[in-house]
């Protein structure tokens, strides 16, 4: 087999191929996510809109959507679930840790600011732990054929989840390109399992 047919088997998660390591999959993902184009990119955060509203709309209530602000090449989906009526939490850094920190709760938006990374933080005080019932949009590079969920390697989410055992019981959802969906890489214990996608091609249940 060519190394060429090769890695493609391994990046497209078929099961008779190796696994790749999490670190080339890292690779692999930034450079479809850096390729991105603008046409895709809409779609994404057209689908995750439209995700966000049937939620809404099954739960006949305002609802709860935790997620974070974008960074590098990620789709902005704060924009996005702005212009919808459900209560909005952000993640705020603390050393190696993080809380959600109500961003958005009825009508009062509190300031955001640069945080640990330069990542825009709510300047509020109200933290919030997600439950049954909720939405967290996860970001995730990429994820493997079980789902579980490719980060960028800090463990903030996988260590929020380990100490927040009420959390885990939130739907987790990720939005990513398509051919993202299933990359042949190991999950480990502590890694986050996605309960739904979104696409830029549709949701993936």
């Amino acid at each position: 087999m060519s190394d060429e047919l090769s890695a493609s088997k391994r990046m497209s998660g078929d099961a008779s191929a190796e696994p790749i390591t999490k670190e080339a999959a890292r690779l692999f993902a930034g450079r479809i996510w850096a390729e991105l184009d603008m046409h895709r990119r809409r779609n994404l955060a057209d689908q995750a809109g439209g995700f966000v509203r049937r939620f809404l709309q099954e739960r006949s209530a305002s609802g709860r959507v935790f997620l974070t602000a974008p960074i590098g090449d990620e789709i902005d989906l704060l924009s996005v679930m702005s212009a919808l009526s459900c209560d909005l939490f952000l993640p705020v850094i603390r050393d190696s840790s993080m809380d959600f920190v109500a961003y958005r709760e009825g009508h009062i938006i509190v300031p955001l600011r640069p945080g640990r990374f330069q990542i825009p933080e709510p300047q509020g005080t109200h933290i919030a732990v997600p439950d049954a019932g909720d939405l967290m949009f996860v970001p995730s590079l990429a994820c493997n054929r079980h789902r579980f969920r490719l980060g960028r390697g800090g463990g903030f989410f996988d260590r929020y989840f380990a100490e927040h055992a009420q959390a885990k019981k939130c739907r987790k959802v990720s939005a990513m390109p398509v051919e993202l969906i299933e990359i042949h890489f190991p999950e480990q214990s502590h890694d986050v399992k996605l309960d739904e996608l979104v696409t830029d091609t549709g949701t993936v249940e």
